[in-house]
């Protein structure tokens, strides 16, 4: 607003004028530009210019690992630590920069291991390096959030009612910054598991952590990448010894030498990187993806036209072939292959031509819109009562083909283990009750909690009526009747007794998110729970699933404001 002047009556009778000044220059939304601090061990993001190559100067993002390979953001660009003399390791290293589009530049300069980022090197080359700019963004025209009383921002739903037995969320219920880890991911490709907090699931932090191009090598047999090479045929690199090591590539070192055997598809002919192309190892049900595969080759001996292949097992077309390789120089490869679901054509192939020497090191794939799942659902109750789930089969997704679900997506194969047997009265979901229409009797429930075992029997599920319906509620406690158990849809109530609570008219609406309220008010709690999304094998739940909250004691008085809260966090009903 423009400044303004007013005039104020003294307690004397006399008056005085005040200016008000003009505000307005500090309202809506600012950006201001500052200098980042400079580059150090801790940088991960690096501002490059590359002389003569506008189109792979730009920001690259890297991590603060020693000897870390550095990508473009929204380019080509690659600038990674190699080691140009294996057997002298740590004490020579060579920085290669690389425009893996077209391989024009490709050009290096030295260092030493010591000098273990790009910029510290003795001599850079082409290439100079500078701190990022920071901007930042201030938004003086944000309201206050609302949503449950005037002039008060959301509660956490800890402060609404405490005493939860166990509370699993992907928002954090303690901390509105999100500060506390909600799950622990574990990336398909490779296996690798890592803690996220609740604010780097929706951020891009999770995602990203999902598409990194990462090193594949493990020996863990047919569900892994394990290479196949060794005295298996005489038409083979019978008698070589190669020692993977999962982590760091072969021998140690990341090279090995290897003479080409043709261009038969024939397992004999070649070496086999085992199962690299596999649903199992890159989401299920997820064949044609594209997997990017990248190496740095060498040929030692043989002509220019003379070829280092990467190709599904007895494919022609399904290859990334190379040739016109100088000889004694390592050049960096890369091309794409498609994923398989044929177990058996899910290999890669590493061949090249009859009786010429190449050699081979850092090998690299990764796929393009990637899975994520998850392997522990941490308890935010307080209690530790985590949900576990250590076969990679019944893990549920989080991450599907790159993009966030926003929820947990459980194809009625996959459950969690209670850290700890539980008592429950009281039960909170919110998910999508994406009822697929079943195919057998024991397939009729979407089951929310219960055991591994059949007896004792407890457990509370959503189910069709029949064999291909989808339209009733269900309830089981103690093996028992479910007498005084309310149950809620939406914020309505259903029913509020009977062992089947529900009818066959109560609809059910696929695809559509719910909140789903059940409170066991009478009697002892229901025993021993031990599994969540699950009663025995027969019984899993299909669909999505965002929170699941379940007390031991009775909070029927506590259920409008645990409702209330949870529908203003995911707007699921009016």
């Amino acid at each position: 607003m423009p400044s303004k002047t007013i005039d104020v009556t003294n307690g004397d009778g006399t008056t005085r004028s005040i200016v008000i000044p003009d505000r307005s220059r500090y309202a809506g939304v600012k950006t201001i530009d500052r200098n980042a601090p400079p580059l150090d061990k801790t940088s991960t993001h690096v501002q490059v210019t590359i002389a003569g190559h506008a189109d792979i100067s730009g920001v690259y993002n890297g991590s603060a690992s020693p000897h870390s390979t550095w990508f473009q953001e929204g380019g080509d660009g690659q600038i990674a630590a190699y080691d140009q003399s294996p057997a002298n390791q740590g004490n020579y290293s060579e920085w290669l920069i690389v425009d893996s589009s077209d391989g024009d530049p490709y050009a290096s300069f030295t260092g030493t291991f010591a000098q273990d980022r790009p910029w510290e090197a003795s001599n850079t080359g082409i290439a100079t390096f500078s701190p990022v700019p920071e901007t930042i963004t201030v938004d003086r025209t944000a309201p206050v959030v609302t949503s449950d009383k005037a002039g008060a921002s959301r509660p956490l739903l800890s402060k609404v009612v405490g005493g939860a037995a166990v509370a699993y969320s992907l928002r954090d219920l303690n901390d509105r910054n999100g500060n506390n880890k909600v799950v622990r991911a574990m990336r398909l490709t490779d296996r690798y598991e890592k803690d996220f907090l609740a604010k780097e699931l929706s951020n891009g932090t999770l995602t990203s952590f999902g598409n990194e191009k990462t090193k594949y090598f493990d020996t863990t047999g047919a569900t892994g990448s394990t290479i196949s090479y060794g005295p298996y045929s005489s038409t083979r690199q019978g008698g070589i010894s190669i020692s993977i090591n999962p982590t760091g590539g072969f021998n140690g070192n990341e090279s090995i030498a290897f003479t080409g055997k043709g261009n038969s598809s024939a397992f004999s002919k070649n070496f086999m990187w085992w199962n690299t192309l596999h649903q199992d190892r890159v989401g299920v049900g997820s064949h044609n993806r594209l997997v990017t595969v990248e190496a740095y080759v060498k040929r030692t001996s043989g002509s220019s036209t003379d070829f280092i292949s990467f190709r599904q097992y007895a494919s022609s077309g399904n290859k990334i072939a190379i040739n016109n390789l100088v000889q004694d120089e390592w050049t960096f490869v890369t091309g794409t292959l498609t994923t398989n679901s044929n177990s058996n054509l899910s290999h890669i192939q590493i061949g090249g031509e009859e009786g010429t020497d190449f050699e081979l090191s850092n090998v690299k794939y990764f796929v393009t819109k990637n899975d994520v799942r998850v392997a522990t659902w941490y308890d935010q109750s307080g209690n530790n009562n985590h949900a576990t789930q250590s076969s990679i089969s019944n893990q549920a997704t989080i991450v599907y083909e790159g993009a966030y679900l926003g929820a947990l997506s459980l194809d009625g194969t996959d459950h969690y283990d209670l850290t700890t047997s539980i008592n429950h009265k009281s039960n909170f979901f919110v998910g999508s009750a994406d009822l697929v229409a079943p195919t057998a009797s024991s397939q009729e429930a979407n089951a929310l909690i219960g055991h591994n075992t059949a007896s004792p029997q407890s457990y509370v599920f959503i189910s069709p009526s029949n064999v291909g319906g989808m339209n009733a509620y269900a309830i089981s406690l103690d093996g028992n009747n479910a007498d005084n158990a309310l149950l809620k849809v939406d914020g309505t109530t259903i029913s509020t007794s009977g062992t089947n609570v529900g009818t066959n008219g109560t609809t059910i609406v696929s695809n559509q998110e719910h909140l789903l309220t059940i409170v066991y008010n009478s009697g002892d709690p229901a025993t021993n729970a031990d599994v969540i999304f699950s009663f025995n094998s027969d019984y899993e739940f299909r669909g999505l699933a965002k929170e699941f909250i379940i007390y031991s004691s009775d909070e029927t008085a506590n259920v409008p404001a645990i409702e209330a809260n949870i529908n203003n966090q995911y707007s699921i009903y009016s």
